[in-house]
C-alpha cells in the first residue's frame, strides 16, 4: 500500500486492523521485555494468556496461540507497590528460568567470540517440530481424563481448607487474609515469593525455615530483607496450628536449637516446603535416580533405560505443577510412540 493510499484510508474514518504476523494470528508468541509494557498492553496480554482472547477497538477475537515465551532483563520487585501489579502476569508463566550475570571474564570473552564467529552464518535448529505435531500433542492432552474420585477429593480439600487458614498458594488465597498475620513455611524461591506477595496484603508475615540460611536465589532473597513487616525465623519448624471455631488462630513455631516453642497469633499458614518423590519401587530397577530419588529424565521423558519413560512430578525438573505434569505426559507419550515405531 502506497503512502498516499494509506493516508487517504486513514482519513476516511475506516482504518483497517492488520493482524497478519502479529499476536492475534500467531501460534507461538515471544514477548520481549514484557514487564516494560504499558498498562493497556499488560491488561491485553493477561486476557490473551488466560483466555486466548484479544480485544481491540471493542472487538474481541479468539487467538490460536499455543504457547507464550518471554524474556526480561529484570524481575519486578513485587514488594514495591508500583510493581506488584505485575505479579499476576509473572505468575501466568508456568516455567521460569533465572540466570545470573556471567562473572568470569574469560567466559564472557568466549561467549563474545562465539557470537562474533556466528555472525552471517545460518543457524539451523537442532530440533524442529511442526505446527501439526504441536496441535496433535494438544489433542492428546485433552484426552487425559481425571477420574471423578480425584475431582471430588480436590473439591473436598478446597472446601475444607480455603479461607480457614491453611493454603498451598499465596496468590490464590492471600486475599482471604488481608490486614491479618500470615506464616509461610519454606526457604526456597517459592516461599520467598509468597512472603513478598503477602507482605503487600497482610499486616505481618513470618517466614519459617528449618535451616540457618535461605535456599532462595539472591535475586529473590535480597528484596525480602528490605520489607519491614516480614520476620524470618531461621533454624525453626512449625509444630502445629492452634484452632478457634474451625479456623487457624495461631501457629506453633519451634526453635530447632533450643527446642522452645512459640505460639504465634496468626490467621493463615502458607506451605511452600517442596516434596519428595514416591520412587522406592524404582530403586532396584537400574533406572537412574538423583540424590533425592527423582527419576533422571529430560524433557522427552527418556530415562537411563531405553524404552522406559518418566512423566510428572517424579521426574527431575524445575516446576512440579499440574500444567507441567500434563505436558510431561504428552512428551513421554510422543517419545514412547517414536521408540516403538523404530523398534
Amino acid at each position: 500500500m502506497t503512502y498516499r493510499k494509506a493516508l487517504a484510508e486513514l482519513h476516511s474514518g475506516a482504518p483497517r486492523i492488520i493482524t497478519k504476523g502479529k499476536l492475534p494470528d500467531s501460534h507461538i508468541v515471544f514477548l520481549d521485555e514484557i514487564f516494560k509494557a504499558s498498562d493497556g498492553i499488560l491488561n491485553a496480554l493477561l486476557t490473551a494468556l488466560n483466555e486466548r482472547r484479544y480485544t481491540n477497538e471493542g472487538k474481541t477475537i479468539h487467538i490460536p496461540t499455543i504457547s507464550f515465551f518471554s524474556a526480561s532483563n529484570e524481575i519486578p520487585n513485587f514488594a514495591n507497590p508500583e510493581e506488584k501489579i505485575l505479579k499476576p502476569l509473572y505468575d501466568r508463566f508456568e516455567l521460569k528460568v533465572v540466570t545470573e550475570y556471567v562473572e568470569d571474564r574469560d567466559a564472557r570473552l568466549t561467549i563474545l567470540k562465539q557470537k562474533q564467529a556466528a555472525q552471517g552464518t545460518a543457524q539451523n535448529p537442532s530440533a524442529v517440530i511442526s505446527l501439526a505435531e504441536l496441535q496433535a500433542m494438544q489433542d492428546e492432552v485433552l484426552q487425559v481424563r481425571v477420574p471423578d474420585q480425584v475431582n471430588e477429593l480436590m473439591d473436598d480439600v478446597l472446601c475444607e481448607l480455603r479461607g480457614k487458614g491453611i493454603s498451598y498458594c499465596a496468590t490464590c488465597d492471600g486475599g482471604f487474609f488481608k490486614d491479618k498475620v500470615a506464616v509461610v513455611v519454606g526457604g526456597g524461591n517459592t516461599a520467598v515469593e509468597d512472603a513478598m506477595y503477602l507482605a503487600n496484603i497482610c499486616t505481618e508475615v513470618h517466614l519459617v525455615h528449618r535451616r540457618d540460611t535461605l535456599r532462595a536465589d539472591a535475586i529473590y532473597a535480597k528484596p525480602l530483607d528490605e520489607l519491614k513487616n516480614v520476620t524470618k525465623h531461621m533454624s525453626a519448624a512449625v509444630d502445629g496450628v492452634r484452632e478457634e471455631d474451625g479456623r487457624v488462630a495461631g501457629v506453633l513455631i519451634r526453635d530447632l536449637a533450643t527446642g522452645e516453642v512459640t505460639d504465634l497469633d496468626a490467621s493463615a499458614l502458607f506451605v511452600a516446603v517442596g516434596s519428595l518423590p514416591k520412587s522406592d519401587i524404582l530403586r532396584d530397577t537400574g533406572i537412574e535416580l538423583d540424590e533425592r530419588g527423582y527419576v533422571v529424565a529430560g524433557e522427552d521423558g527418556k530415562t537411563s533405560i531405553p524404552g522406559v519413560f518418566a512423566a510428572g512430578d517424579v521426574r527431575t525438573k524445575q516446576l512440579r505443577q499440574v500444567a507441567t505434569a500434563v505436558g510431561d505426559g504428552a512428551n513421554a507419550a510422543a517419545s514412547a510412540f517414536e521408540f516403538l515405531s523404530f523398534e
